[in-house]
């Protein structure tokens, strides 16, 4: 099955373009192509761009994964395919450039996102605009590791499992083939509904080719494969866009020398609770339940949580090294914490502030003394 769209976009899209003084340029018919021998759907992309999927692509630096991804985000913007009306949160930098200059900012309907409270910030603000809602992360391996042991990986995969309660469109890409998120076979949790690959190589796109038996002449760079979930296969030729034309002289562009941002998150904001409160809630309430908590996590308490996690970290660290014997000063010097305030919060917290308060391996008893080290 092959389906060629044109990616031109609707009547109110270029009024848009035209109202921000963009140059016009016709997008080409290639924006989007899709073959398959495997299933036929003459909406494709309205089918794989629908609240609640998740996208993964992988490849190589600088093989064209964000040209790629840029390319969807710019056709799910301007509701190609009948897709409807999106916001598209993203951690990609945008620009605009013009008679006036060039500045660093995103077009209507597309918001720029350093953190992952950020991003829930943004859900509540636009709960109300009647819009679908779409998150576009690039550069996913700068900020998620496979084994998910650090907490923003943790939180990242259970916004992957929640995706469907919350409502949102996940389009995530990276240099990794993150082996949790391939959907080539069932049991795995966090598979991605489409995994997409870019082609290394012309040598590579044609030995797929012939071992597939794909009858497509098409640009390896064009070109995307993609697995869907429970085994089909799937091929997209996307060539340029208006936000990834780069012969235009004005318009969007995306910052292709820039890594997107690295996504963050505050430790202040108590992610874990709000992902144990969201297990209990209906998708039905989803939304408002993210209301409600965000709104309870005002900067103030957010700053309040992160001290006493920053209290609680040097407590740790200052009974240890208290134990192996190190002097208060020494101590002070390497958590750059005031020695009484230190030992003021290691008496609150029930420890005892004195050497050998707690067990340490043997190879570190030769720093103890015999009597605690008083404070001066």
């Amino acid at each position: 099955m092959t389906q060629v769209q044109n990616g031109g976009g609707s009547e109110a899209s270029q009024e848009y373009i035209k109202k921000e003084a963009v140059q016009k340029r016709s997008v080409p018919d290639q924006a989007f192509e899709v073959y398959s021998k495997d299933f036929e759907d003459d909406h494709f992309f309205r089918s794989m761009m629908s609240p609640g999927k998740f996208h993964y692509l992988y490849g190589n630096l600088g093989i064209g994964k964000t040209h790629f991804l840029m390319n969807m985000m710019y056709l799910l913007h301007e509701g190609f395919d009948g897709t409807g009306e999106w916001e598209i949160v993203t951690n990609v930098f945008m620009y605009r450039k013009d008679e006036k200059g060039t500045e660093v900012c995103c077009p209507e309907r597309v918001h720029h996102i350093d953190s992952l409270e950020e991003f829930f910030g943004k859900m509540v603000e636009l709960s109300d605009s009647g819009r679908k809602l779409a998150l576009f992360l690039d550069d996913f391996n700068r900020f998620f590791y496979d084994e998910g042991k650090d907490d923003l990986s943790r939180y990242l995969k259970l916004l992957i499992l929640n995706r469907r309660k919350l409502g949102v469109m996940l389009f995530f890409s990276g240099t990794e083939d993150v082996g949790e998120f391939e959907n080539d076979w069932t049991g795995r949790r966090h598979a991605a509904d489409y995994f997409w690959s870019r082609y290394k190589s012309k040598k590579e796109w044609d030995q797929t080719k012939k071992d597939l038996g794909l009858d497509i002449d098409w640009n390896r760079r064009d070109t995307t494969g993609g697995t869907l979930i429970g085994g089909n296969l799937v091929h997209i030729r996307s060539s340029y866009t208006e936000w990834t034309d780069t012969e235009k002289d004005s318009g969007w562009f995306y910052d292709k020398i820039s890594d997107a941002s690295v996504l963050r998150y505050r430790k202040g904001f108590d992610f874990a609770s709000f992902w144990r409160g969201l297990e209990n809630v209906s998708s039905l309430t989803a939304k408002a339940y993210v209301r409600d908590y965000t709104s309870s996590m005002s900067e103030e308490k957010v700053r309040e949580v992160e001290q006493c996690q920053q209290e609680k970290d040097a407590v740790g660290m200052a009974v240890k090294l208290k134990s192996m014997g190190l002097t208060d000063e020494a101590i002070e010097f390497v958590l750059g914490t005031p020695k009484t305030t230190l030992r003021r919060w290691v008496e609150k917290a029930g420890y005892q502030w004195k050497v050998g308060a707690m067990e340490v391996p043997y190879r570190f008893k030769s720093l103890r003394g015999n009597e605690a080290v008083p404070i001066s």
